[in-house]
């Protein structure tokens, strides 16, 4: 069996996952932050609310 490295993006060895339910209000500011420091996530979005 050869050696096989599993990367993400840019090299990296490592990868934080962030995800949020709900889609409340106070989702905007976390957004604003995330973006600030170049943090990715993902939002679930209720499309009843």
């Amino acid at each position: 069996m050869s050696n096989l490295l599993m990367r993400f993006p840019e090299g990296k060895s490592k990868a934080l996952t962030l995800s949020y339910d709900d889609g409340v209000e106070q989702d905007k500011r976390l957004v604003s932050l995330m973006a600030e420091h170049g943090i990715k996530g993902t939002f679930n979005i209720n499309s009843g609310l």
